[in-house]
């Protein structure tokens, strides 16, 4: 998460390297949820990994990035493994489930074993 943000603005405006700091690790949380509720910026799925990565149990990161207009498929999966039952089903309304993981989510969810967990978390590692 060192490089800048593509996409988020054009290379060399000002505002740029700020964006790209601002979801820098150890950025202030505040900034970085402002960030991730910015609809318009676009964010890499490298990214995004890297900050579910950095704030596995942070609701409210985890609520900003369910929020944003589109999420990868590796994206969806990551997040169907660290959130609560409340923002899985917000997740799922928002962004539906890839076909091939679907069934195995809806019969896994309540329970939810380690190594179901463990797999959902490599996803697009």
């Amino acid at each position: 998460m060192n490089t800048l943000l593509e996409n988020s603005s054009t290379p060399g405006t000002p505002g740029a390297l700020a964006r790209a700091e601002s979801l820098a690790p150890g950025a202030n949380v505040t900034s970085l949820i402002d960030r991730l509720a910015d609809g318009a910026s676009e964010i890499p799925e490298s990214q995004l990994m890297d900050i579910l990565d950095e704030f596995p149990h942070h609701v409210s990161v985890h609520a900003a990035i369910i929020a944003r207009p589109y999420l990868s498929e590796a994206v969806i999966m990551r997040l169907v493994a660290l959130v609560s039952p409340t923002l899985r089903d917000s997740l799922i309304s928002r962004h539906p489930l890839p076909e091939k993981y679907r069934r195995e989510v809806m019969k896994r969810a309540p329970g939810r074993p380690q190594w179901w967990v463990g797999g959902l978390l490599n996803i697009g590692r």
